[in-house]
This record gives C-alpha cells, sequence and structure tokens, in this order.
C-alpha cells in the first residue's frame, strides 16, 4: 500500500542556521539518490566538514565527477568505497 505525506524540508544551509551550527567534524549523507544535490548545498564559506561521507552509487557518472572536482577544489581528497566516497580535508592545502 502506497501512502501520499506531506512532510517539512529544509535546505540544508536553513538547517545549519535553525540549530546554530557552527562546525561540523563528520558529515555523513545518505539521502537515496540526492546525496549530490544536498552535497552541493555545503555552504563552505560558511562551515567547512572535517570529513564527508557520501553515497555515489546513485549518482549518475556526472555527477560523480562533478562532485569530486568540485570537493577537491574545496580542499578535499577522496577516497573511493564501495557504495560510498570518504572526503577528508587535506592538511596540506
Amino acid at each position: 500500500m502506497l501512502i501520499k505525506e506531506k512532510v517539512e524540508c529544509l535546505t540544508l544551509n536553513s538547517l545549519l542556521k535553525k540549530y546554530g551550527v557552527k562546525k561540523i567534524d563528520f558529515l555523513q549523507i545518505d539521502a537515496e539518490s540526492y546525496d549530490y544535490y544536498i552535497l552541493k548545498q555545503i555552504p563552505f564559506n560558511e562551515i567547512k566538514p572535517s570529513m564527508i561521507m557520501y553515497e555515489y552509487i546513485n549518482m549518475t557518472k556526472r555527477q560523480e565527477k562533478y562532485i569530486a572536482s568540485y570537493l577537491t577544489k574545496k580542499g578535499y581528497s577522496i577516497i573511493k568505497l564501495h557504495i560510498d566516497c570518504f572526503a577528508y580535508l587535506n592538511e596540506n592545502l
């Protein structure tokens, strides 16, 4: 049986502001095909997580390459795992 239900949604930036988050050590994203869109919302000029784990398996190849390049330009190194990627701030940059 399919149940239709409205849920309140927030952008990542709105969520961070709502709860006054100033620092993130580890950001885990598992949003069933929306990881790409959430990663693009991270306000790196305001907050820069030390580590990010996200699921790339549901991304298109273009999205996967874009996010890898995007995070690398933001100072992250990326380790590709089975279905996830682990991005961590590269201290040498």
